[in-house]
């Protein structure tokens, strides 16, 4: 995905950090958590350095993230009231918030490629 200096996610690194600080994990909490074996590297997320790759977005998601609040800035409740449809349809809101979206290629793919590995997971 795009990095704190450009692209479609200008906020994703701080939008990390704001759902850490949520579930209450430190950055040593969350690395052992999701599997992430250098604390500098989430830390080069958060800062915006760097990106997580999928498979560590995926991490995320069973980690209890709210990952549409991480993709798009806006947390999944709010999108359920924004819609005004039941809380049952979390996935339909997200991905009609993000095909609004103007996307680069890049970030287009990662999400289609999570929505993909995430279908996988049931």
């Amino acid at each position: 995905m795009s990095t704190e200096n450009g692209g479609n996610f200008p906020s994703l690194g701080s939008r990390l950090r704001d759902e850490r600080k949520r579930l209450g994990l430190s950055q040593a909490a969350l690395c052992e958590k999701i599997g992430v074996k250098d604390p500098k590297t989430l830390r080069n997320w958060e800062s915006g350095t760097t990106s997580p790759t999928l498979d560590d977005v995926v991490g995320f998601v069973g980690s209890g993230f709210d990952i549409g609040y991480v993709l798009t800035g806006v947390r999944s409740d709010t999108l359920m009231e924004m819609s005004g449809r039941p809380y049952g349809t979390p996935a339909v809101m997200l991905a009609e918030t993000i095909a609004a979206m103007t996307l680069s290629k890049d970030d287009a793919e990662m999400i289609l490629a999570l929505a993909r590995r995430l279908s996988l997971r049931r």
